[in-house]
């Protein structure tokens, strides 16, 4: 029975424990609402109205360039919710506020040897070194498909450690209808099945061969490589099994899809990534000093991994791995085997769109700060030495980080990686402090915003405000956000807003028709056989070019200026005049 002491200890505990996720909760807000309109999140958020409000379908019906499972998430939000953007901005943070939950869950069980203050500092330590980085606030918070895939691709990687130990029949499945889910959802986490794999095989190889008496870096070797080769092919299809079922479950809308609409499905994941690096290659975008594979990659060297934030998460990672390696534990092999692995099958995704954004290594945060976690554990959990303290006393908190320093007494004498560890930790709180005199970029948000101004209240508010000047029908534009939000329709072929439109002139009639897309003579008469009700444009330079010449061309139409953008429709209340040029956006 636990004494008055100790409960009040407790209750502390948890007081702090909830107040922690409260500022999580409002940071991670923070992103939803401070964070301008990203012309990625018009597709998004069209397909899911689409498909919400006229059943019409990705691939099927309109051109989709993602695997498909956000728009069944998205059109029952929107079921729902009129707020569209907002709507589909809180989901992802939900998403985002589940990683940290998992990573306080998975750091407070690693470090469950020290006192309960010690585990809980380090613990959310382990949350703020993600939520910090600026490759994660810069991604999360908006709506496109990185935080729910990232959230599901992690809950995969700790089913499948918990079928090492427990049902891992229950747990295999589960592994394999996260992963599945993930893909579903973004199609760079495919390679991973690989990793997944080979991680459930190695539970079964265990008790079929003798381990192997060898010692292997941390992280870079395969510890059950023979192991794993004494299955015959048939026993590990049979060991993968539940993985198998559970992925195919995942993977059933994917797989509908590619037997639905197979022509467009393999253009809008394969074909169209080749086609829009070609359009940024042939001069018509900002990055086409990002187009080669050399400067390619030195813009990702560049811009992301010479950043304070990230080079502090690689310090902590390194600092971790040459601690655990110099204190020769053998805790949390698997995950410290497999992590880097992970990583590495990450890797291609967050490296082949080009031009390169901080989004596309998002994902890679999270499974960073999980590997320094059992790495820091393997270190300073001295299996061999009598009972340990740790004493947290004081957190160095920066925007990147919170490192608390840890000092142990034993009863036998210190592990040579307890003083490495120590004298590390101090090395890299002092990086820290750099880091926040030198000023970590975290995200950039709009400036002098409130909530009523904020980019989801406002877009809506616009968006009820464009749909009333345009009056009923049909609306032209490449930013199909504003009129979904308002109520109005769209025309479907332009629902992943600039995208398709870009890369429409370099398709044959034959491919066009086949993906449901037009040129800008079949667009002509297309709107001659369906004429809009209004055409909103003016934010993609020479792409939606032909939607404004349509519109010039209208003398009953009047241009008004509406959310930086230029609306033409019969209910405009105020003319004004457009400009001869407008610039391209990215």
């Amino acid at each position: 029975m636990e004494s008055v002491s100790d409960q009040r200890k407790t209750a502390r505990q948890s007081a702090l424990t909830v107040l922690f996720f409260l500022l999580v909760i409002a940071a991670e807000l923070l992103l939803v609402f401070g964070k301008s309109l990203d012309h990625d999140e018009h597709q998004f958020v069209a397909s899911g109205a689409l498909l919400a409000r006229r059943g019409l379908l990705p691939y099927r019906d309109y051109p989709y360039f993602h695997t498909p499972n956000l728009s069944f998430v998205y059109a029952l939000l929107f079921k729902m919710s009129s707020h569209l953007l907002l709507s589909a901005r809180l989901f992802n943070a939900a998403c985002a506020i589940g990683l940290a939950g998992a990573i306080f869950i998975v750091a407070g069980k690693c470090f469950a040897f020290l006192s309960a203050g010690g585990r809980l500092v380090l613990s959310m330590g382990a949350v703020l070194l993600c939520f910090s980085n600026p490759l994660f606030t810069q991604t999360s918070g908006r709506a496109w498909n990185h935080d729910f895939p990232a959230l599901l691709c992690v809950g995969a990687f700790l089913a499948a450690c918990a079928a090492q130990k427990r049902h891992p029949t229950i747990w295999s499945l589960a592994t394999g209808l996260l992963l599945g889910t993930a893909i579903g959802t973004r199609l760079t986490f495919a390679p991973t099945i690989l990793v997944f794999a080979a991680m459930l095989l190695r539970s079964s190889a265990k008790g079929q061969a003798t381990p192997i008496a060898a010692r292997h870096d941390d992280g870079l070797a395969l510890r059950g490589s023979s192991e794993t080769s004494c299955l015959s092919v048939t026993s590990a299809i049979a060991q993968l099994a539940p993985f198998l079922c559970g992925l195919l479950l995942g993977v059933v809308p994917t797989l509908a899809f590619l037997i639905i609409s197979p022509r467009q499905f393999i253009f809008g994941n394969f074909q169209y990534p080749v086609l829009n690096t070609a359009f940024r290659m042939a001069g018509q975008h900002h990055h086409e000093f990002n187009t080669g594979i050399g400067s390619h990659l030195w813009y990702v060297v560049l811009h992301f991994v010479l950043q304070p934030g990230t080079l502090l998460l690689l310090a902590l990672l390194f600092l971790s791995l040459w601690v655990a390696r110099r204190s020769g534990s053998d805790e949390y092999r698997l995950q410290r085997t497999y992590l880097p692995l992970l990583l590495l099958f990450l890797l291609p995704g967050a490296l082949a769109p080009t031009p390169a954004f901080a989004q596309y290594f998002f994902v890679l945060v999270p499974f960073v700060v999980l590997w320094i976690v059992y790495a820091l554990a393997a270190a300073i959990q001295l299996s061999d030495a009598g009972e340990r303290h740790f004493s947290g006393e004081g957190v160095a908190t920066s925007y990147v980080s919170t490192l608390p320093r840890l000092e142990y007494e034993s009863r036998l004498h210190a592990d040579q990686g307890a003083s490495f560890l120590k004298k590390g930790l101090v090395a890299s709180a002092v990086f820290a402090g750099i880091c926040i005199i030198a000023g970590v970029p975290t995200y950039n948000p709009e400036k002098h915003w409130t909530l009523t101004t904020s980019a989801p209240l406002r877009v809506h508010r616009e968006g009820v405000e464009i749909a009333h000047l345009s009056g009923p029908g049909t609306m032209l534009t490449l930013t199909p956000i504003y009129p979904l939000e308002g109520g109005c329709d769209i025309y479907e072929a332009y629902a992943t807003g600039p995208f398709a439109a870009r890369i429409a002139p370099m398709l044959s009639e034959e491919q066009l028709q086949s993906i449901h897309l037009y040129n800008d003579g079949q667009l002509l008469v297309r709107l001659r056989q369906h004429p809009p009700a209004a055409v909103l444009a003016g934010s993609e330079g020479d792409t939606d070019q032909p939607m404004r010449a349509y519109a010039c061309k209208n003398p009953q139409w009047q241009p008004v200026r509406i959310a930086g953008l230029w609306l033409w429709a019969h209910q405009s209340a105020a003319a004004s005049t457009p400009p001869t040029t407008l610039a391209n956006h990215d």
